[in-house]
């Protein structure tokens, strides 16, 4: 996610524009932008799903078996309840684990730069290693970049 705010030139600099804020047509274009994400997540929760569900499935029979195999006959009592305990705890874990519902999608934030024909181009803004000049930086960029 950082890498992708970064590549769209989205930083820190760009949530203080000061300048008026359409925001009428920014919330007119939220409901399209959330099918979209609905959209995507859709389509590829089969795929997630089964990336999370495969290796719990795997592990649910690994403590399947770890149980058969502690409960050998003979054993005590306080040590079946134990064998048992555990089974039945890290089943439990294994149930929380496992995705359920709706994938949750929010909308954090929709941040806009208004159009400003004297603004110098965020290329123009970068310095040789990257980032932009010192003068025309705020003091919190550095802590919020990183």
């Amino acid at each position: 996610m950082a890498d992708a705010l970064r590549d769209a030139k989205v930083g820190p600099r760009l949530a203080r524009t000061g300048g008026p804020c359409v925001r009428d047509g920014l919330q007119a274009l939220v409901p399209a932008a959330v099918a979209a994400a609905r959209a995507h997540l859709d389509a590829g929760r089969a795929a997630w799903e089964e990336q999370i569900s495969g290796p719990l499935a795997t592990y649910r029979d690994h403590v399947a078996q770890w149980r058969t195999d502690s409960l050998l006959p003979g054993i005590t009592g306080r040590r079946e309840r134990l064998v048992e305990e555990t089974a039945d705890e890290l089943a439990r874990l294994l149930d929380q684990l496992h995705t359920t519902g709706r994938p949750l999608l929010r909308v954090l934030a929709v941040l806009d730069r208004p159009d400003d024909p004297d603004a110098p181009d965020a290329e123009d803004e970068a310095d040789s290693s990257g980032g932009t000049f010192a003068s025309d930086a705020h003091p919190s960029d550095a802590q919020a970049e990183n």
